[in-house]
């Protein structure tokens, strides 16, 4: 049980590293000037 625990938070952890990792690019292109297509364009 305790390592189906550990397994848990280091899965949110990772998750909430990649959100805002991703959100920090956004808002960086965002003062940039892009839009929000644009973004998700360069990236897809």
């Amino acid at each position: 049980m305790n390592e189906l625990i550990r397994i848990i938070v280091e899965l949110l952890f990772s998750i909430g590293a990649l959100f805002i990792f991703f959100y920090t690019l956004f808002s960086y292109y965002k003062s940039k000037g892009y839009s929000n297509k644009e973004i998700v364009k360069n990236f897809f």
